[in-house]
């Protein structure tokens, strides 16, 4: 491949190997050197700094924006979806839907079944709006409360009645829950 000369220098992230520094020289061009070894392998460093700030910041993020039980979006992010959601409809028109579900019946859960239980079902809960809004385009699913779940759409309108059937039938269908509970939207 015509060339003559390569410095490889590991990117070391928690004293693992993430990935490498790769640089080569063609044929006829001067060897690299010693110094430009050690050069690499401050760039390396350089380079692991910056990936390792940027995985810290991502874990950060997740953490602010996510709700810790179900791993939805939470009220902060949804708050900001919506409001970027009603900046881009004043600019393009594009149209927002903001579909609602407060799901009944967790308290009840709660009470008599215990707070695992409930959070089992908050979970679940969280599971059946994922599934039934994977689809829908620039669609955002938050909790925003104990047993408040939202959906900020931008674009096609979202169809309300569509979102609860498809929720009811995964809850249905799919939710870990005690036989006692009776959920309702």
């Amino acid at each position: 491949r015509n060339k003559g000369s390569a410095v490889v220098a590991p990117i070391l992230l928690e004293g693992r190997v993430w990935g490498e520094l790769y640089a080569t020289r063609l044929s006829g061009q001067l060897a690299f050197t010693e110094e430009d070894c050690q050069l690499a392998e401050v760039l390396s460093a350089v380079l692991a700094s910056g990936i390792a700030q940027a995985e810290r910041f991502s874990q950060v993020e997740h953490l602010v924006y996510s709700d810790p039980l179900t791993g939805l979006a939470n009220r902060r992010a949804v708050d900001l979806a919506l409001e970027r959601a009603l900046v881009e409809y004043q600019v393009s028109g594009d149209p927002v839907s903001v579909v609602m579900a407060d799901v009944n019946g967790l308290k009840f859960a709660n009470d008599n079944e215990g707070h695992q239980a409930g959070d089992r079902l908050i979970r679940s809960c969280a599971d059946a709006i994922s599934q039934a809004t994977g689809n829908v385009a620039r669609a955002l699913a938050g909790r925003i409360g104990g047993d408040e779940f939202v959906v900020v759409g931008i674009g096609e309108p979202i169809d309300a009645d569509e979102i609860e059937g498809r929720l009811c039938s995964s809850l249905a269908e799919h939710a870990e829950r005690p036989a006692s509970w009776n959920p309702s939207l």
